[in-house]
C-alpha cells in the first residue's frame, strides 16, 4: 500500500514508463512507441519518477490529523455498513479514487472507481456482502486514517483514507484484501 501511495504522486503517464522499466524490465525502445515519447524523454521520465520516490517526506495532501478524522472513519464505516449512499456522497470529495487490491484470491474491482457518485454507489451495492456483518476497528495504516475489517467469510481487509486538505472529507479509499498483504495484520 505505501508503494500505491508514492505512486499516485506522478503522473499516469509517468507512473506508466516508471512501471514499465522498472517493474517489467522493458527497454526504452519497447517503451518508446507504447507511451508515445521518445527514448530520451522516457530515460528522463524515469529519472524523474526515481528522484520523485526517492523522497523520504510524504506530500502535504497526505497527512492527516487522527484525532480529527476518527470520527469521519466511524460515519463511513456505519455508512458502508447501512448502505448509506447519502452518507457516503457527503464524505468523499467530488474527485474521490477508490482503490481495491485482492490479488486475484478475493474478488475485487481491477480499476480504480472515480467520482464520489461511482465509488459510493459502488460501496452501497456491496454493503449487504461485505459490510453489513463484519467486525471493524479503527488503525493506523501506513501512517493513514483507517480500519481493519474481518468479514464473516473470513476475509480480513484493510482500509485506508487519505483526506483531502481540510480534514473533512475523504478524497481516497485504498481497500486491501490480498491475504498475501495482510499475514501480519492481527484480527480485530
Amino acid at each position: 500500500m505505501a508503494f500505491m501511495l508514492l505512486l499516485e504522486t506522478l503522473t499516469p503517464l509517468d507512473r506508466a514508463v516508471f512501471l514499465l522499466r522498472e517493474a517489467f524490465d522493458r527497454d526504452y525502445a519497447e517503451i518508446a512507441p507504447i507511451v508515445g515519447k521518445s527514448e530520451a524523454a522516457c530515460r528522463q521520465i524515469v529519472s524523474r519518477a526515481r528522484t520523485q520516490l526517492g523522497r523520504t517526506e510524504r506530500p502535504a495532501d497526505f497527512v492527516a490529523d487522527v484525532a480529527r478524522t476518527e470520527p469521519l472513519v466511524a460515519r463511513f464505516t456505519e455508512a458502508c455498513r447501512t448502505g448509506n449512499l447519502s452518507e457516503l456522497l457527503a464524505l468523499l470529495t467530488e474527485d474521490a479514487v477508490l482503490y481495491t487490491d485482492g490479488g486475484g484470491k478475493v474478488k475485487s474491482r481491477l480499476k480504480p472507481i472515480y467520482s464520489a457518485l461511482y465509488a459510493s454507489r459502488f460501496l452501497a451495492g456491496i454493503s449487504p456482502h461485505v459490510f453489513q456483518e463484519a467486525i471493524s476497528r479503527p488503525a493506523i495504516v501506513n501512517g493513514l486514517p483507517g480500519m481493519i475489517q474481518r468479514r464473516p467469510n473470513g476475509v480480513l481487509t484493510i482500509n485506508a483514507f487519505a483526506f483531502d486538505e481540510t480534514g473533512t472529507r475523504i478524497k481516497a479509499i485504498y481497500i486491501v484484501s490480498n491475504p498475501e498483504k495482510l499475514t501480519h495484520v492481527p484480527s480485530p
